[in-house]
């Protein structure tokens, strides 16, 4: 039997984590990327202290997801904020990718096993 296709699995990370340091009332910028995911996720959600943080400005392109938070209001809030959004940007991708990559894998694993 031919060796199987590996799987990638997607995976997050916040760039400059995981602590940062800002003045109290500075703006700051979270930049979340995303790698080895098929596609794009579809929905990606901020948190914190178990509430979706809605005032927020989110850009996102083919490879690079990045988070504004208006303002950033504690030193404290962007630790939070960067120990959730890893979690919650891993799960996302996780949730949106795992069906194509278990498809994937099974794909390959049929190929491989009924070609022999």
């Amino acid at each position: 039997m031919k060796d199987l296709k590996k799987c990638l699995v997607p995976t997050a990370t916040i760039l400059g984590g995981p602590e940062l340091h800002v003045d109290m009332g500075s703006t700051i910028n979270l930049t979340c990327t995303i790698k080895y995911s098929p596609e794009p996720p579809a929905y990606i959600f901020w948190y914190h202290h178990d509430e979706v943080r809605n005032n927020l400005s989110v850009c996102a392109s083919h490879t690079l997801l990045s988070l504004c938070c208006l303002p950033a209001y504690l030193t404290a809030l962007l630790t939070a904020c960067l120990t959730a959004c890893l979690t919650l940007c891993l799960t996302a991708c996780l949730t949106a990718c795992l069906t194509l990559c278990l498809t994937a894998c099974l794909t390959a694993f049929l190929n491989e096993f009924l070609s022999d």
